[in-house]
């Protein structure tokens, strides 16, 4: 299947699609970036979100993909797209995570040469969480000593 992926700045549409994906999560903010996943009949397949939380960090908050449309590598065209998207503004180091049990959306992280932050999982709320962090640049390295910060408020967003 062939998607279109554009960047979306109608918040009450943002917001609808996150109600349907995420109906029990908070709303990730305002501030966020968000990039909308159409099929060929222009139908919403997916969405994705991002943040900077700093000019060197950036946030992957949400993905989602419907049903219908798992399996066509959307997810992947997702993190490639935001990607593109942090590099353009400067970050450094991206951080996500992904549930325990979200093993589709881990295979895709880890081949766009996301790392585990840690060896063990994070608690978050009723869950458990693998953080994840893709290095951009080399210069990353002088941001190691504030990577924990950057991971404890990633986990503290809403």
């Amino acid at each position: 299947m062939k998607y279109t992926i554009k960047k979306c700045g109608d918040l009450a549409k943002v917001r609808s699609i996150h109600k349907m994906a995420f109906a029990e999560d908070s709303w990730p903010g305002d501030d966020h970036e968000f990039w909308v996943a159409y099929d060929e009949h222009g139908g919403v397949a997916g969405f994705a979100s991002a943040v900077l939380m700093t000019t060197q960090v950036a946030f992957f908050s949400r993905c989602a993909i419907t049903l219908k449309h798992r399996g066509f590598e959307l997810h992947r065209q997702l993190i490639t797209t935001r990607l593109k998207w942090a590099k353009a503004e400067g970050a450094v180091i991206v951080i996500t995570y992904v549930t325990k049990f979200s093993y589709a959306s881990m295979v895709n992280l880890l081949r766009a040469e996301f790392r585990f932050a840690s060896r063990s999982l994070v608690p978050c709320g009723n869950d458990e969480w693998h953080v994840m962090l893709k290095i951009l640049r080399e210069s990353a390295g002088m941001l190691k000593g504030h990577i924990t910060q950057h991971i404890n408020a990633m986990m503290e967003a809403p």
